[in-house]
């Protein structure tokens, strides 16, 4: 009953309305939002490699203000004047990965409309670029990247990406090669500014645009009347409602499956494992519910995974999941203390389960509330609620797809989810699985005899650029030709 109130609550909760360009939704808050989003599929990857730093350098410029230079220190006292937040994200996520998708978001009160979305327009399209501000801001990427590749977390997730997608695939954000790029525009920073000019003047391109204005409906009639609407959408060329998509056009290496790969981090003491096979399971799949259900139902606390993994100290975090975004099923091991024990309990697990046919009903009701509420708690506030349409907006789903995974939630039973453990995560844990492992050099022989016991022949990395380089240029390679690159051939 409480669930059902809450999905009524959730499709009450916003009101969505599109008009030429602009889509309307209806919160209550004194405060206006505007929310971009700009589409840039169709970038160079150089270019996609610069967002990082287009983001760092967005409210940190001199601006093209009524005609006339305004000074880097005037446009931030102008912007605080103004604004109570602007802000630009690649995704919405941090440094390690991106999507297709950039987006800008400011906030203000209502009755400074006019002034705020001149402004607005500066910050977006009027950018100064100088060589100070510039080299600052590069210096702090640098140093940003830098930080997150001495991770072995972060490390995993970038060998993963960079070696399971072609080199093509500008939705995967390559840390290795934006730290090269970045260092290469040290000493030619006139080079980097026309790189900066030339990617604001893309990135702003009408036809790239979608823009989701926030506020409360009854202020709509003051402050937004269809001619202030068309305005907004001629002052930013926009034309039609668009809605860039969330998901990456990830590329899957057709060849080189399955990939076993382990590289040193020494500035890590822990070890990391990750597993993915790939599965195609988006938002709207008639099995999405069922394989989140069933990953919840073996992860949660006290459940299998915590007993058998973290309950024997083979590793102090896991995490099993469906990622729609690159199309595979997941396995993650962090601060591993044994990787081959961990991975090997993680799998006898999942075989267990399906041997014995049959699940604890009781820890399948308590899976069933921890799901329901990563969903409920995304309506939250208003604001919450608002963005969370936002979100369903550009991946492609209706307002109601949250409610209605609910409703699939309560329907969901013990034999769709021994159906979904047998065709989705059994081959997760088999030699059909690429595998990447991190860890400090003090562990990697005993984890590349460990892995092999087990039946996993690991291949170790030595320079991760080389062998990404390698496969890019190699699209086609054979299995033969990899042992090659590793001399076992």
């Amino acid at each position: 009953k409480q669930w059902y109130q809450r999905r009524v609550a959730i499709t009450a909760g916003t009101h969505v309305e599109k008009v030429p360009g602009i889509t309307i939704h209806e919160i209550e808050s004194d405060f206006c939002r505007l929310f971009f989003t700009f589409d840039t599929a169709n970038m160079t990857l150089e270019s996609k490699t610069l967002l990082g730093l287009y983001a760092t350098l967005f409210c940190d410029t001199a601006l093209l203000h009524n005609g006339k230079e305004l000074p880097y220190e005037d446009a931030i006292k102008l912007k605080e004047q103004l604004l109570l937040q602007a802000k630009c994200s690649v995704s919405g996520v941090d440094v390690e990965s991106f999507s297709e998708l950039v987006t800008m978001e400011f906030k203000f009160m209502m009755e400074d409309l006019e002034q705020c979305t001149g402004f607005i327009n500066d910050l977006i399209i009027n950018k100064i670029f100088s060589h100070d501000r510039v080299s600052t801001a590069l210096n702090k990427m640098i140093s940003k990247v830098g930080v997150a590749l001495r991770k072995a977390r972060v490390v995993l997730s970038q060998i993963d990406v960079s070696t399971r997608f072609y080199g093509s695939c500008k939705s995967s954000r390559n840390l290795f090669a934006e730290q090269t790029l970045l260092e290469s525009f040290k000493d030619d920073i006139p080079a980097l500014i026309k790189k900066l000019e030339n990617l604001q003047r893309v990135l702003v391109y009408g036809n790239n645009v979608s823009l989701h204005i926030l506020a409360n409906k009854r202020n709509f009639t003051e402050y937004f009347p269809t001619q202030e609407l068309d305005k907004l959408a001629s002052l930013f060329k926009l034309s039609k409602a668009n809605y860039p998509s969330l998901l990456p056009s990830f590329y899957q290496r057709k060849a080189l499956k399955p990939q076993q790969l382990l590289k040193v981090v020494p500035t890590d003491e822990s070890s990391y494992l990750f597993l993915t096979n790939p599965s195609n399971i988006p938002f709207n799949h008639p099995d999405y519910v069922a394989v989140a259900l069933f990953a919840e139902y073996v992860g949660q606390l006290e459940g299998p995974f915590w007993k058998q993994i973290r309950g024997q100290g083979f590793a102090y975090s896991y995490s099993l999941y469906n990622s729609p975004a690159t199309g595979s099923i997941c396995f993650y091991l962090g601060r591993a203390t044994n990787v081959s024990k961990a991975y090997l309990v993680a799998k006898d697990t999942v075989n267990d389960i399906i041997k014995e046919n049959k699940l604890d009903e009781t820890q399948i009701e308590t899976a069933k509330g921890a799901l329901a509420y990563n969903f409920i708690q995304k309506y939250e506030t208003p604001y919450s609620s608002a963005f969370t349409n936002v979100i369903n907006l550009h991946r492609g789903l209706p307002l109601s797809h949250d409610s209605d995974v609910l409703s699939k939630i309560i329907n969901t039973c013990a034999e769709d989810l021994l159906d979904v453990c047998k065709r989705y995560y059994k081959p997760l844990f088999t030699d059909t699985a690429n595998v990447i492992v991190c860890c400090p050099s003090t562990k990697k022989d005993e984890i590349i005899k460990d892995m092999a016991g087990i039946g996993l022949d690991i291949n170790v990395m030595d320079d991760v650029q080389e062998y990404i380089k390698f496969l890019d240029d190699n699209e086609t390679t054979s299995i033969n030709s990899v042992f090659k690159f590793f001399n076992k051939g």
